[in-house]
């Protein structure tokens, strides 16, 4: 097992290097232009603390393997951002010696299943169920949020007090009661896409991306991009955020956009005022009052499938004064696409009125905007990384091992990018 991950960890590398070596894209005529998905030769492992957000850096080597990439492509922060995040380690280190103590069948129970994103992680779990010589049976509900339907199905499974359940439900506290089984029975769960840091005694670890700092990240994106154009603007301008629902990740990863966000047009001796949902605009930390240079606009959808985001993304395009737009979610960017398709406004050369949009995750409307240029771009999550270390952390805590969050890794795609392996092994159409 050690050699395989020194293999798998080998892979990610070249991945990474394979990725740095990719072609620049052509901006328009703006001051400066968006963070690149790699700049550099070098892998970067981000670790989320409760005290800073770290980036160790080493260096590349050459090695094939069909491989989960690990490199963030942000540049390091130079401030803490809040996500809400308590602690999270590299995966592969926390697994280097992992062999499976017995011949382990592993429950694995999705809200929102089947899926593009977990039919994506499914190729990790059975990848990482090969390695290990486990075996597992994916199962779930087709709507994220029918928690009778989660609740009944995981009573199911604890009935026949599996070795360990892997769980993805975003807010391990409404389930409780059935999770008291789990503690009853000693049955530990690992949960997948959920906040990190879960203080039930149940969960014996959360495998997730980092949403504050995905969030960040398209933040980030967005204001280099705008930058010039903000700046020769003598006029009060709105950047709109579209959110599917108002669960915690989705919470975590808007707080996380609009907080860099305020950070960076602060920077830049400007200010900026929190519209909209009661939520961010209680939670937005240092936001200004008054009349200010930036208007941060969120909408929570009514309802959280594509037809609810769409018409939340369609107040916000109504909005004369918009110069950008963040869709927090995969069905949010096909509503936001949608809506756009009536008006037009979607595009990257904002000194000619386009709107600047981002999106996250991937799925065909949103890869083919990226490719067309009606998105700048998007973050996406790494759901092979995320189904992999899923079955890990299951053999582990069936082993009766102690284990750590661990924070899989989101990259910054655009149409120049795209194509490359790093990135497109973690997209889905």
């Amino acid at each position: 097992m050690k050699r395989r991950i020194a293999a798998f960890a080998a892979g990610m590398m070249m991945a990474a290097l394979l990725t740095a070596c990719g072609s620049a894209k052509e901006e328009p005529a703006t001051d400066l232009q968006p963070v690149a998905a790699a700049e550099s030769t070098e892998t970067a492992a981000v670790s989320q603390s409760e005290d800073e957000l770290s980036v160790s850096a080493s260096a590349a080597s050459s090695a094939q393997s069909e491989a989960v990439p690990t490199e963030p492509p942000v540049e390091e922060p130079d401030e803490e951002i809040e996500t809400g995040a308590e602690e999270a380690v590299d995966g592969s280190k926390q697994f280097e010696s992992l062999t499976a103590a017995g011949q382990y069948h592993f429950p694995v129970i999705l809200a929102g299943y089947p899926s593009a994103f977990w039919e994506k992680a499914k190729t990790g779990m059975d990848q990482a169920c090969g390695e290990m010589g486990v075996a597992i049976e994916v199962t779930g509900t087709e709507n994220a949020a029918d928690i009778e339907g989660l609740v009944m199905r995981l009573s199911e499974e604890i009935e026949k007090t599996p070795p360990a359940i892997a769980l993805a439900y975003d807010d391990p506290a409404a389930i409780s009661s059935v999770l008291a089984v789990c503690r009853q029975k000693e049955i530990p769960v690992v949960m997948l896409d959920a906040p990190a840091g879960s203080s039930d005694e149940a969960v014996a670890c959360t495998i997730s991306v980092d949403n504050g700092a995905a969030g960040a990240a398209a933040a980030e994106n967005l204001f280099l991009y705008l930058q010039s154009t903000m700046t020769r603007n003598d006029k009060m301008v709105r950047v709109g955020i579209v959110c599917p629902d108002a669960s915690a990740t989705i919470r975590l990863r808007t707080l996380g956009f609009i907080n860099r966000l305020i950070r960076r047009v602060h920077d830049s001796g400007r200010t900026v005022a929190i519209e909209g949902d009661p939520y961010f605009t209680e939670s937005a930390d240092g936001a200004d009052s008054g009349d200010c240079a930036l208007i941060i606009e969120t909408v929570v959808a009514e309802s959280a499938d594509k037809e609810g985001c769409r018409a939340a993304a369609d107040g916000i395009l109504a909005k004369e004064d918009l110069v950008g737009v963040f869709a927090a979610s995969q069905t949010a960017a096909e509503g936001l696409l949608e809506a756009d398709s009536g008006q037009n406004r979607l595009g990257t050369d904002p000194p000619s009125g386009d709107i600047v949009g981002i999106g996250f995750d991937s799925g065909s409307a949103v890869l083919e905007a990226v490719k067309d240029g009606r998105l700048l771009g998007a973050v996406t999550r790494s759901p092979v990384q995320t189904g992999y270390y899923a079955v890990c952390a299951l053999t582990a805590a069936a082993n009766k091992s102690e284990l750590e969050d661990v924070a899989v890794d989101y990259y910054w795609y655009d149409a120049s990018t795209v194509s490359q392996e790093m990135i497109a092994q973690n997209l889905y159409e």
